[in-house]
């Protein structure tokens, strides 16, 4: 058994990489198309080679922030193979090196040629120079207000409404100057058409993500059938689905919740906590953190929400494995809890070890549906407490490698670890795990980070 499951897994880790380098080979062709189709053909002489370099660092910049609209617009096969914290985690990445290319853009232009130094002036500069002007300022106000949002605690709503209608306006401003500019996307040549369509495409996906999803969840409408609080300042939210078969999705995925109407910006993802064998009631248990959180207490049952899922690879690879090993943190329990209530409705038979770090033994979620799934299933929990009392015997403190050890087995070829809570606590376990012999590729986590 396991021989097999270390087969399986090897053989999933060899398909997921053929499909990561597939995903990048295709953004390099696209992020290169735009200036790969304006050197096509006939183009203006004499240009110098620095003039040429500016333009190359605006087109390709220009094509990096189109693609940005690919990266948030949570298609499957786009967002799965890397999963999607990593996909948007790039997202906030590749905006500094978009917005360098295009902030490069005049500087190496009016350094080629001093004659363009009147043109930086943008109360003296044409119109079409104008348009690329202020689509460059957007961009920066854009990526420092992102940047600086926690900082400045800027409510989510707002900043997405505003983040999504200046990157709509930064691309279009951009878009405008590159055919008021003309130079390699000459009139009269099948260039404009072709740039245009191709930029075409990538506004399509912030109406897809905008508009025509919400349209599609809209036929798919949940009820909140529960509100129940838990210990720790946490609430447990149970959707009903009132069409279909509910929602289909893999145990240790999440899904983004909008309540009330498909169009307002309170779209959060949380991880959800139910099992996979019963689509048709989802369950997501949530902590009271942030301005929406703290609103879910008073959410009145019966009221409408929808679902855009499901996501995530936190889950890849634990139905194959041989043993299972869960190490939570806190709130991150939630997706550890989908794949144990699942087994247990699937009557699975592997033996699983769930080590599940809390602050103290009154604040732990779950504590009491999780002695009952003991008594279901071969599940083993190691409670560890950052603040013991009086009478415990348990771990104290922090996760460590012997508390691990504890929960592997002797042969980890067939051993899937599964981590997700606070960000530091999961760089420590992932650490750990590594070092007690665990391979990566047999380690999974998931930030939630993201938003």
């Amino acid at each position: 058994m396991a021989t097999s499951s270390a087969d399986a897994t090897r053989r999933a880790s060899f398909l997921l990489l053929l499909r990561r380098i597939g995903l990048f080979s295709m953004y390099v062709v696209l992020a290169s198309t735009p200036l790969v189709l304006a050197l096509i053909g006939p183009h203006p002489p004499g240009r110098g080679f620095w003039l040429d370099v500016s333009f190359a660092l605006g087109l390709v910049g220009l094509a990096m922030l189109g693609l940005q609209f690919l990266s948030v617009a949570r298609i499957n096969r786009v967002d799965a193979p890397y999963g999607i914290d990593a996909v948007m985690r790039y997202h906030r990445q590749i905006a500094f090196v978009a917005t360098a290319f295009i902030a490069l853009h005049p500087l190496v232009l009016v350094l080629a040629e001093s004659s363009y130094w009147d043109l930086v002036n943008p109360l003296k500069s044409p119109k079409r120079v104008q348009w690329g002007q202020a689509a460059l300022l957007m961009l920066v106000f854009l990526v420092v207000v992102s940047v600086l949002r926690l900082r400045w605690k800027l409510n989510y709503e707002i900043w997405r409404v505003t983040h999504g209608i200046l990157a709509l306006l930064i691309t279009s401003f951009a878009l405008v100057h590159v055919r008021s500019v003309g130079v390699y996307v000459q009139r009269g040549t099948w260039k404009p058409a072709v740039f245009t369509a191709f930029s075409l495409v990538f506004l399509s996906l912030l109406a897809w993500v905008r508009v025509l999803k919400p349209l599609a969840r809209m036929r798919r409408p949940f009820v909140v059938d529960q509100v129940r609080p838990e210990p720790g300042g946490v609430v447990t939210l149970r959707l009903r689905a009132t069409r279909g078969r509910g929602l289909r999705f893999r145990a240790g995925q999440f899904s983004w919740i909008t309540l009330d109407s498909v169009f307002v910006p309170n779209e959060h993802p949380f991880s959800i906590a139910s099992s996979a064998a019963r689509p048709e009631e989802v369950e997501f248990t949530i902590k009271e953190l942030g301005d929406f959180t703290r609103q879910l207490g008073g959410v009145i049952e019966g009221s409408r929400a929808y679902l855009d899922g499901p996501f995530g690879n936190f889950g890849v690879g634990w139905e194959s494995a041989g043993q299972l090993l869960l190490v939570a943190g806190g709130i991150g329990v939630t997706p550890c809890m989908s794949i144990l209530r699942t087994m247990a409705d699937t009557s699975d038979p592997r033996p699983v070890t769930l080590i599940y770090g809390s602050n103290d033994w009154e604040t732990i979620v779950f504590r009491d549906e999780l002695e009952e799934l003991r008594r279901r299933f071969d599940l083993k929990v190691i409670h560890v407490l950052a603040r013991g009392h009086e009478g415990w015997d348990g771990d104290v403190g922090f996760i460590n490698l012997d508390i691990l050890r504890r929960g592997l087995p002797d042969d980890l070829s067939g051993v899937q670890c599964y981590v997700c809570g606070p960000p530091p606590m999961m760089a420590a376990v992932e650490h750990a795990l590594f070092e007690a012999g665990v391979p990566p590729r047999q380690v999974h986590s998931e930030l939630f980070t993201f938003v």
